[in-house]
């Protein structure tokens, strides 16, 4: 997984590992907030690239917008993303 981003010149992209086990351990039904995602980013010094993240995580598969969250995404404030289930395994680690 960090070559894809390496190929995407994503300067982070030896943290990406890191960010995706993170990223399941902390879903919730195979979904995540935007807001979760910024925190995980903060966690690994990653904060001043998380727009670009999450556009790069959705072209690479890892993520992608949930469809029909509406009313979820209002109480969170933020998109929701469903995490893609063949890179996670039930504890929620790639």
């Amino acid at each position: 997984m960090a070559e894809v981003f390496k190929d995407m010149e994503e300067g982070n992209w030896d943290r990406v590992p890191k960010l995706v086990e993170m990223l399941g351990r902390g879903a919730m039904g195979g979904r995540i907030s935007a807001l979760k995602i910024k925190e995980v980013c903060k966690e690994l010094g990653m904060l001043e690239a998380v727009d670009r993240l999450i556009a790069e995580l959705k072209a690479g598969g890892v993520i992608s917008p949930s469809l029909g969250s509406f009313p979820e995404a209002t109480q969170q404030r933020g998109p929701i993303y469903e995490l893609n289930p063949s890179l996670f395994t039930r504890a929620g680690t790639h």
